[in-house]
């Protein structure tokens, strides 16, 4: 291989590993949309998943689904220890932003099975629970 073959070389691996990181980072994030949401829900009997409202208490309060817990993403970090690593984690805020954002985190601390809810309470069409 001739010097000028190396060059180019060398920054087309470092690309190549830097994208198949980035991949691989979130392949342990699933996109699900509300309604494949709502069907888990439904369909869900066992405890193999942790549904999880990261919008702030005030949001949530405003209007969320039954079975989330709420740990708002400014808290979040403080309340990992009540996230199970062993369950699928399934994460909701108002858009998509905030739970993709609390995604990474648990991507970031060892987390494998996780779920962001795609336009988040915005998109969600099914029933709600009001505290006052």
């Amino acid at each position: 291989m001739n010097k000028k073959m190396v060059l180019v070389m060398i920054p087309l691996v470092v690309f190549i590993a830097f994208v198949s990181n980035r991949f691989s980072m979130t392949n342990d994030v699933v996109q699900m949309e509300t309604n494949e949401l709502a069907q888990l829900l439904h369909q869900t009997d066992d405890d193999s998943y942790f549904f999880v409202d990261v919008r702030e208490e005030n949001e949530f309060r405003e209007g969320h689904i039954a079975q989330m817990t709420n740990f708002p993403l400014s808290q979040f970090e403080s309340k990992l220890e009540h996230v199970p690593i062993d369950k699928t984690i399934v994460l909701i805020c108002r858009s998509g932003n905030r739970s993709q954002q609390a995604a990474d985190i648990l991507v970031d601390k060892g987390y494998r099975d996780i779920i962001n809810i795609n336009g988040g309470m915005l998109a969600w069409e099914g029933k709600v629970t009001k505290w006052k």
